[in-house]
């Protein structure tokens, strides 16, 4: 057995909890972790690096979870601000994560999860969040 197989059990359970509590976003987080995983075989990532995918994939929205519900749950579009407020949550997820042991490179993809290779100023305003 993986010895993170614990560890992604609770996750998978945590965020299955979190994920119900709306129904907009119930299996949201199990879904993205399967394509992620998916993706990651495809493209011939080492197994080694699964653990870290699955966790990051799963965890990925972790930071609009408490502090951003009221935003996301009003029954009008949201304003400029408001979107402005909901685009944090990758740096909230970030900043959650990032101190626990093992959970480096998961913080890492929680980070960097809205990111496009071809939109440089949301790549330079994550690494100045980090600090890299």
């Amino acid at each position: 057995m993986n010895p993170q197989e614990p560890l992604l059990m609770t996750v998978r359970a945590l965020m299955q909890v979190l994920d119900a509590s709306d129904p907009a976003t119930r299996g949201h987080s199990l879904r993205v972790s399967r394509y992620a995983l998916r993706v990651a075989r495809e493209l011939g990532v080492p197994a080694g690096d699964y653990s870290a995918i699955e966790l990051g994939s799963l965890l990925h929205d972790i930071g609009r979870s408490a502090a951003l519900h009221d935003v996301l749950h009003q029954p009008r579009p949201l304003d400029a601000g408001e979107r402005a407020v909901i685009q944090t949550h990758p740096s909230i997820g970030w900043e959650i994560l990032k101190d626990i042991p093992g959970m480096k490179d998961a913080a890492e993809i929680v980070l960097s999860h809205h990111e496009r290779p071809d939109v440089s100023s949301r790549v330079t305003r994550c690494r100045s969040v980090r600090g890299s």
